[in-house]
């Protein structure tokens, strides 16, 4: 797991709970420097996964003190991770409802945002009227790119290291315990992570005939991780079906017109694929 996996999965096993955490919160902000200086500043928490939102004095209740149209802006590290439409914008928006954990606390409102587990390059954040003004914005940086360097890196030697299974476009790599079945490209750009990529599988019981297509998660928004950097593409799932994998057939197809552009077929079994 990442890093922020395992300090969620280190706070829940102390047994913390909603209370726990809020006050960990307060704690947290009351002692840092906020990122951001504006209406309402801005902190990170401790585990690096949370904005947190500060206004004082705020009072319940009272119109101007209310989150009525914050927009917040995540640019990812991971731009293959955006959804279609949210690639043509270059970040992901959160939407309004995830906005509803407002806390009220002697004369100030404070609103922890969860960034979820994807490396964020930055926030854009502000807030409009009713009429479209904008009262307030700025941007503050979340994971440096040394973090993400080193993240890209790990990942990227942890499947170069093996042997491939196939070389096309895209080099492809497998491992069978866990399953893990890597593309990795360099040099690569944002155009090579939007095709439509496919896999069909075949079981190890069936000698040969036609490939068996399952939904494995092949598509690029499902993917444990997809990730560009330095020129270097990688993309990985671990979305195997339960039986037997004795082939497989990968490939992609272009998304405008469904011309194929690459294919490659290989074996699977053995331990280590």
């Amino acid at each position: 797991p990442d890093e922020a996996q395992r300090i969620r999965g280190r706070y829940q096993r102390l047994g913390e709970d909603h209370q726990g955490r809020r006050e960990r919160i307060l704690q947290t902000v009351a002692s840092a420097e906020p990122l951001l200086r504006s209406v309402w500043n801005v902190y990170l928490s401790a585990e690096r996964r949370l904005a947190v939102y500060v206004k004082t004095p705020c009072l319940e209740g009272r119109e101007e003190d209310s989150v009525a149209g914050l927009f917040v802006h995540k640019y990812l590290w991971n731009p293959a991770r955006l959804s279609v439409a949210d690639q043509a914008r270059g970040f992901y928006s959160v939407a309004p409802h995830s906005l509803r954990d407002l806390v009220v606390s002697e004369g100030a409102c404070y609103l922890p945002l969860e960034l979820g587990d994807a490396l964020v390059a930055s926030v854009s954040t502000g807030q409009r009227s009713a009429t479209g003004e904008v009262l307030w914005e700025g941007e503050f940086p979340v994971d440096p790119v040394e973090t993400w360097s080193r993240v890209f890196a790990a990942q990227w030697r942890r499947f170069a290291a093996r042997q491939p299974a196939a070389h096309s476009v895209w080099t492809i790599y497998i491992r069978t315990d866990p399953t893990e079945l890597a593309f990795l490209k360099s040099p690569c750009g944002a155009d090579d992570v939007r095709g439509d990529f496919f896999a069909h599988v075949r079981p190890a019981d069936v000698a040969a005939g036609d490939y068996v297509e399952v939904p494995i998660g092949f598509s690029i928004s499902t993917w444990t991780f997809a990730a560009m950097f330095d020129e270097k593409c990688l993309m990985t799932t671990m979305k195997f079906p339960p039986w037997t994998v004795g082939a497989a057939w990968v490939g992609e197809h272009a998304p405008d017109t469904g011309a194929l552009r690459w294919q490659a077929k290989f074996q699977v079994g053995g331990d280590d694929g």
